[in-house]
């Protein structure tokens, strides 16, 4: 959902002088049968004068995702200085807030570079972009690389939130502080047309219509998290880790690892989903070797259509993945190795190896290691050594 922007006559706080907007907006919001996503370009007039006239509308708002600052921050933007009073309700009223603001020099550039990029896109969006911006009125600032990428940011967010980092203030309050430049820069050209710059992460269902995201498809353990996790990591994430587990038939850290590397390897290759080959080090000793079902499951690249193979001897959680003329391999590192290690023999100590409360402590260890493993931060990214 969009909010607009009062006009020249309106009155900031007035909830009469724009009764039709707050018709508007509780009248989608009541009808929604989940709760919403309230997308905000501009002032928070409409959104503020919605919940003081429709207070039982806050229920069905998810989050708000608002290009624009905190308005108590020392210098506020203009969305929130257009209607300060406006932008202190809404960032008072509890709601979760996804603030997108960073400092000018932050911003990605729109520059003549970029735009040659967009140009070589043979698609309507990508050609109206282009025709725009190369207007004779445009020239002048362009020249004098004014143009950033300002509100396309909440969009490349609601598609892909892993390339983007907040930090929480006040509990509901998030505030952007860093994103994945190339990733961004990559969905931006991929979500104005298709091939060649079409999304690598994206990937086509084979006999499911959509992939379940409500919690309540899921396990009662795992349900809490369903939101939290697909948010942090993304739906392709997502999909890849389920699909390992009902394949790997329990839920083990090794393989939500496996699959997490292969969305890695796809990610920094640029690789669509069953384009790669991968040589895979985990051996076939459990409970490294676990590893191999989530990298098959993760990039496609499977046993029975030749495209992954397992190197022997020895066992490691690395994997080597080739697509083109590029290649990466990819090593968990020591750390988290150690930490999984150490679950693992305390879960064998208490419990006793391969019981039902053994596997029950490794589930609930696999679980945290899903929701606090970050696919960007757990890997050692190398040129294969052979």
């Amino acid at each position: 959902m969009f909010n607009t922007v009062p006009g020249e006559g309106d009155t900031p706080g007035d909830i009469a002088a724009l009764t039709p907007a707050v018709t508007a907006v509780g009248e989608v919001l009541s009808s929604a049968p989940t709760p919403v996503v309230y997308l905000c370009l501009g002032p928070l007039t409409n959104l503020a004068q919605t919940l003081r006239a429709i207070p039982q509308a806050k229920g069905n708002i998810s989050r708000v995702i608002y290009y624009g600052t905190p308005p108590d921050v020392s210098q506020p933007d203009w969305n929130s200085t257009r209607d300060i009073d406006a932008a202190r309700s809404v960032f008072a009223s509890g709601l979760p807030i996804y603030a997108f603001s960073t400092p000018e020099g932050n911003l990605l550039p729109f520059d003549t570079a970029f735009l040659e990029k967009i140009a070589l896109i043979d698609f309507p969006a990508a050609r109206l972009l282009v025709e725009i911006h190369r207007r004779p009125i445009l020239a002048e600032p362009f020249s004098r690389s004014h143009f950033r990428v300002w509100d396309e940011m909440t969009v490349i967010y609601l598609n892909r939130p892993e390339l983007f980092t907040f930090q929480g203030l006040k509990g509901h309050v998030f505030t952007l502080t860093g994103l994945d430049v190339p990733g961004v820069l990559h969905l931006y050209l991929a979500m104005l047309g298709s091939s060649p710059h079409r999304d690598p992460l994206k990937s086509e269902p084979v006999v499911l219509s959509s992939f379940p995201v409500k919690p309540g498809f899921y396990a009662p353990d795992l349900r809490p998290l369903v939101g939290q996790i697909i948010e942090k990591y993304g739906l392709e994430e997502w999909k890849a880790c389920v699909l390992t587990n009902e394949l790997h038939r329990h839920l083990g850290a090794y393989n939500v690892i496996g699959a997490k590397m292969g969305i890695r390897a796809r990610e920094i290759l640029g690789a669509p989903m069953d384009s790669l080959r991968v040589t895979s080090m985990a051996g076939n000793q459990p409970p490294q070797s676990c590893l191999n079902d989530g990298l098959q499951v993760s990039t496609g690249a499977s046993l029975g259509r030749g495209s992954i193979e397992i190197s022997s001897p020895g066992s490691e959680p690395a994997a080597i993945f080739y697509y083109q003329q590029k290649a990466v391999q990819l090593r968990l590192k020591p750390e988290v190795v150690d930490r999984i290690k150490a679950s693992i023999q305390g879960a064998i100590k208490e419990f006793g190896d391969l019981t039902p409360a053994y596997f029950a402590r490794i589930r609930e260890l696999s679980i945290r290691s899903w929701l606090e493993l970050d696919r960007r931060q757990i890997f050692q990214e190398t040129a294969p050594t052979r």
